[in-house]
């Protein structure tokens, strides 16, 4: 039996093989948005985070998180690059032009990722999957959810929002 790094060893066929009890495999790697999030908890959301490291459910919530996240910078990435035109033609034909294209859009969707993934409040980020949800079902068969699109349905969610509101409070007001 070998010892290293508080793991216990069984050979076996001339191979080392680590002795994991059951349920207790090491974490896996949560990824440089997930490290972001845990940061953020941490220092706005003590609560939240002592309560995911006392239930030992924080690794799997920041695996989730940097799943999303790190999904929606590929999208928003190759969404952005279409969009300003920033292709393989421009790489070859001017690099240092690519470079600083791609420097100002990785900006951009990281700014992007941060205020809808890593630095929001869960109950923003239930409510915003819920919207999300109603324009993916809004969406017809052979459309393909984007940015942009979703965006123009939060505004008119918001405005029928707001209309919903004033009609109560005007209903309200003349009872």
């Amino acid at each position: 039996m070998l010892v290293r790094n508080n793991l216990t060893y069984t050979e076996i066929d001339g191979i080392n093989y680590p002795d994991f009890e059951e349920g207790k495999l090491p974490p896996k790697p949560i990824g440089q948005w997930g490290r972001r999030h845990a940061f953020y908890l941490k220092e706005f959301n003590y609560p939240k985070y002592f309560k995911l490291l006392c239930t030992a459910d924080m690794y799997d919530y920041l695996e989730l998180v940097n799943e999303e996240a790190t999904e929606l910078y590929d999208r928003l990435i190759e969404q952005y690059k279409k969009k300003q035109g920033v292709t393989e033609k421009l790489k070859a034909k001017d690099m240092m032009e690519w470079v600083a294209r791609m420097n100002i859009i990785h900006n951009q969707v990281t700014e992007v990722v941060y205020s809808q993934v890593i630095f929001i409040d869960e109950a923003i980020k239930q409510e915003r999957m819920e919207r999300y949800k109603r324009y993916k079902g809004a969406l017809k068969p052979d459309e393909e959810p984007d940015f942009k699109s979703f965006a123009e349905f939060e505004k008119k969610e918001e405005r029928n929002r707001k209309a919903r509101e004033k009609r109560k409070a005007k209903k309200n007001g003349h009872s």
